[in-house]
């Protein structure tokens, strides 16, 4: 519970702050990217081992993630709920606990649909595969849920990415943290909670080309 908790501080600390820094340091390009309230902060690496890279393959890793205005743990929250729904009407809760289970396995593909829709006139590298998909790709982007608040008006996500080489999955190139509000509805996949996460590849997509990629 320990983490979940810090996870969950880590995230409201970062929403509620408004700098916006850049600088240089030992070869390092660190950045903290806000647009529209959305805020990507450049944690560790290096962008020049981007520069060879033509396309990316994206994964969302299985993990426990903090949920609901108390960061609770997700298997807390969604047991709660279910319980709860099922009191007031039996069966509700499992019905929803269905259509949850459908709207988690949207995140990564919305993800990769919001992150291409953005970067498809540019030369950036596009995400071309994902999940279980062989892939023959030079990087993988790595996202991590760490905080999702289902508010009803603007759900929020709070997530880590890691961007490391296939050759060598202990090579991060890039390690940042995204906190993201529900901006933008996924064209594919209906939902706001999904729509984060499309808002979450646009607003990367965007980053890339304003901060990484903005000689391409």
């Amino acid at each position: 519970m320990k983490n979940y908790l810090s996870h969950h501080l880590l995230v409201i600390l970062f929403l509620i702050s408004s700098n916006v820094l850049a600088q240089e340091q030992e070869g390092t390009y660190k950045v903290t990217f806000n647009s529209k309230g959305q805020k990507i902060s450049f944690i560790s690496g290096d962008i020049a081992k981007l520069s060879s890279v033509k396309s990316f393959n994206a994964i969302l890793e299985p993990q426990h993630y903090a949920m609901g205005i108390k960061g609770e743990a997700d298997t807390v929250y969604i047991n709660k709920k279910v319980k709860e729904l099922n009191a007031k009407k039996a069966g509700r809760g499992d019905d929803w606990e269905k259509e949850w289970k459908t709207t988690t396995s949207h995140f990564l593909p919305a993800f990769v649909e919001g992150y291409n829709d953005y970067i498809e006139k540019s030369n950036i590298p596009k995400i071309v595969e994902i999940e279980n998909e062989t892939s023959q790709k030079s990087c993988t982007m790595a996202l991590k849920l760490i905080f999702l608040y289902t508010y009803i008006d603007s759900p929020r996500i709070g997530l880590y990415l890691d961007i490391y080489s296939n050759e060598n999955k202990n090579d991060t190139i890039m390690h940042l943290l995204l906190n993201i509000q529900w901006y933008n509805n996924s064209k594919k996949y209906p939902g706001a909670n999904t729509g984060a996460f499309f808002t979450a590849g646009r607003v990367l997509g965007k980053y890339f080309e304003k901060d990484i990629f903005k000689d391409k």
